[in-house]
């Protein structure tokens, strides 16, 4: 995958075996974060809108003076924030979104709509949201359009499946024999350690 370290790389060649997904807050948001409005703020710098307290949104975009975009679906897919008043949305909150990562519930034996080619466990990414709240859902190298009962999903945990959604904040994983940072990456270095955002990622057939 390519990873846009700010400031030091922007398309660092990474083999996703050396890295990991960043830890929940770690660093500045990024496009495609989940994020929500701080519990302890009353009354937003650019005004609430259409928003509410307690919504989930999706971050589109991120401006040279770090204020923010945020979709927030049926009410303000523009909405401008104040990153000082934001946070990353926790694990399980809001609607699944597009690029949220997901796999079927355990307790679901057999999906509304069939497995199909997929199965218990695999982790998809979310491409689209229907009007009826089905999702269409991409299972790299099994389904790439795999029908959804949001009923039967769940977001993935943190660090499942392989690095599929651009826009995911990663770094560089540390050795679980020594408890440091892998010091010789397969493709080069990358100055510092740092937090990067994948920028493209492919999907290889190991033979």
């Amino acid at each position: 995958m390519r990873v846009d370290f700010p400031g030091k790389n922007s398309n660092w060649l990474a083999d996703p075996s050396e890295m990991e997904l960043a830890p929940a807050g770690s660093g500045a948001f990024s496009v495609g974060a989940r994020v929500r409005v701080k519990p302890s703020v009353s009354s937003p710098k650019y005004g609430w809108g259409s928003v509410s307290a307690g919504d989930v949104g999706t971050v589109k975009s991120v401006e040279s003076d770090s204020r923010m975009r945020v979709d927030f679906p049926g009410k303000n897919s523009n909405w401008l924030a104040d990153p000082s008043e934001m946070e990353l949305a926790p694990a399980g909150s809001g609607a699944f979104s597009v690029g949220a990562r997901v796999r079927v519930k355990p307790s679901v034996s057999s999906p509304k709509y069939g497995w199909g080619s997929v199965s218990a466990g695999d982790v998809g990414t979310v491409k689209s949201v229907e009007s009826d709240s089905r999702m269409r859902v991409d299972f790299p190298g099994k389904n790439s359009n795999w029908l959804a009962d949001p009923s039967e999903m769940e977001l993935a945990p943190a660090g499942s499946g392989a690095f599929s959604v651009v826009g995911c904040r990663v770094r560089r994983r540390p050795s679980s024999d020594v408890g440091t940072i892998v010091s010789s990456p397969k493709y080069g270095p990358v100055d510092g350690v740092g937090l990067g955002v994948v920028r493209a990622t492919w999907h290889c057939e190991v033979r």
